[in-house]
């Protein structure tokens, strides 16, 4: 027996490597080695609680060599891990070497190889800081109009993230806008963190992340000064006659629609009659208030009317 399968055997080996090579040429072509290139996302582990960590670059190309069935199998960016050990690393940037992950039931066959061998890893402390909010208006408000103060809810929020963009933060704002068309405000808008030159910083949370703002837009009456003419009435006793009249305050602020103050320089009082005096007159008096006007303080004047007799003069 043993002579019969040595019969020959350099034949019987060299059939066996034909078939062989046969085998591997035939499950070359319909399972043929290939490369499969993808972008990993870098995921960091061990980071220390009360730190955050910026890894660059983010990603990494990682291209998966083996078996096409296998490979086109996968799921690279869900199978494939590219992991960084942050474990024992304090404050400042390091560069820290990459680790693939391929899931063992996948890794027959298969191999990943990548272009970086480490990343750049920043690792700051956490902080946060409670700042007020402001209302920033897209626009001015138009000529004639003003606004209310604002009711902000709540006033205040936290700014939490890494350290240094948390202590970039200025100032926490909302943003709107007031028309004579749309007057009332009364919205929920977002918080933005801004710079010391209004720019806003990504990166940091902001909690609430919005405000209730409440707002009117009013109509600002225009205001001009113009001179009181008292009105005096009557004559004294003879022989006396008027020689003077003052007005205390002489001249008032005015204030409406600019419309209205064109054709108004001057106010006149109420009457002050000095029939049959003999002396000095003295009367607190209103002002006559054109329609669609008001006085900018008190509506009163004093008015003074000085009487001498003709005999003394």
């Amino acid at each position: 027996m043993t002579g019969i399968l040595l019969k020959n055997w350099p034949y019987k080996i060299f059939a066996v490597l034909i078939a062989f090579t046969i085998w591997s040429h035939v499950q070359n072509v319909r399972n043929p080695v290939t490369d499969v290139p993808a972008k990993v996302p870098v995921k960091y582990t061990h980071l220390h609680k009360g730190y955050v960590a910026n890894v660059i670059p983010e990603e990494i190309l990682v291209t998966l060599q083996g078996p096409k069935l296998q490979v086109d199998e996968m799921n690279i960016k869900k199978d494939i891990m590219a992991t960084v050990d942050l474990a024992n690393l304090d404050v400042g940037t390091h560069r820290v070497p990459i680790k693939i992950v391929i899931p063992e039931e996948r890794r027959d066959g298969v191999a990943a190889l990548f272009d970086s061998k480490d990343v750049a890893v920043t690792i700051e402390s956490v902080s946060s800081r409670t700042i007020g909010i402001e209302v920033k208006m897209k626009s001015p408000p138009p000529i004639g109009w003003t606004l209310s103060d604002p009711t902000i809810q709540p006033s205040r929020a936290i700014v939490s993230g890494r350290s240094s963009l948390v202590d970039r933060v200025a100032r926490l704002a909302v943003t709107t806008d007031a028309t004579p068309l749309k007057p009332s405000i009364d919205d929920y808008v977002h918080i933005k963190a801004l710079d010391a030159r209004g720019r806003e910083i990504d990166g940091v949370r902001v909690a609430p992340d919005g405000a209730r703002v409440a707002l009117k837009l009013v109509e600002a009456p225009a205001g001009k000064s113009v001179f009181v003419s008292p009105t005096v009435t009557g004559q004294p006793q003879f022989p006396y006659q008027v020689t003077k009249v003052s007005v205390t305050p002489n001249s008032v602020t005015i204030k409406g629609r600019p419309e209205s103050l064109v054709n108004t320089s001057t106010l006149s009082t109420d009457e002050v009659d000095v029939t049959g005096a003999t002396g000095n007159v003295v009367r607190r008096t209103t002002l006559r208030v054109p329609p669609g006007l008001d006085i900018d303080g008190p509506r009163t004047v004093k008015v003074t009317v000085k009487i001498e007799s003709l005999q003394n003069r």
